[in-house]
């Protein structure tokens, strides 16, 4: 399952603000969404900027950034702008969903449920917050069962340094869940004390995601 976004289309009103400079903020505004309209994306930018500075309790504007920001991958300007948002309109479940996304993305699971479990307080039969939230409970339990399964793992290989067969699991379990770093490194450990059995290592799938890396095929090399 996948968390489904809130509003990514362009924002076209203008949120709450100061009324004595509403007249600028919109013509700002409406400079902006022109702008991203016809792809001149850091231009846009510029421009909802302009507006936040001139009015910060403005948050059209805050929400066009944060889904621009979201949609280049730059996460934690999203989050500052989504949560800006929020403080002045507490009750904006776009928001709070969209935020919820970003925040699994950066593994604050916990967070993330937050935010959903604030969308249904809002709008009980909000069906994709509902879908949302039980995407992020499962995503939430597989991180801590991953997590438990590489500390078990690295309690072994620590109780156990020069036993083989401990650090190699280890290596299998940060390479499993996509560590490759850690997992090359304990992989290289255990090679190194000895771990021989090279059949099973060489079809072993947790290591599936290691194939291709040049530090693997140099550890592999002549064996």
């Amino acid at each position: 399952m996948r968390f489904i976004i809130f509003g990514l289309a362009v924002l076209l009103s203008i949120g709450t603000g100061d009324a004595g400079a509403a007249g600028d903020d919109e013509q700002l505004s409406a400079r902006g969404v022109e702008l991203l309209k016809q792809g001149k994306t850091s231009q846009a930018i510029d421009e909802f900027l302009r507006v936040i500075e001139l009015n910060p309790r403005e948050t059209a504007s805050r929400m066009n950034l944060a889904v621009i920001y979201e949609r280049e991958g730059r996460l934690d300007e999203a989050i500052y702008h989504y949560e800006k948002v929020l403080n002045v309109e507490p009750r904006n479940v776009t928001a709070h969903n969209n935020l919820g996304v970003l925040y699994s993305r950066k593994g604050s699971h916990d967070e993330s449920i937050g935010e959903f479990e604030a969308v249904l307080e809002i709008d009980g039969k909000n069906a994709q917050a509902a879908k949302n939230l039980d995407v992020a409970k499962k995503t939430r339990d597989a991180a801590k069962e991953r997590e438990r399964q590489i500390e078990s793992a690295k309690k072994a290989a620590e109780a156990n340094p020069k036993n083989p067969g401990a650090v190699y699991n280890l290596a299998r379990a940060y390479a499993f869940y996509g560590k490759k770093e850690d997992a090359l490194a304990w992989l290289d450990k255990a090679i190194s004390l000895g771990y021989n059995d090279l059949a099973y290592l060489k079809t072993d799938s947790a290591l599936e995601s290691l194939r291709n890396d040049p530090e693997y095929q140099r550890l592999m090399a002549g064996r």
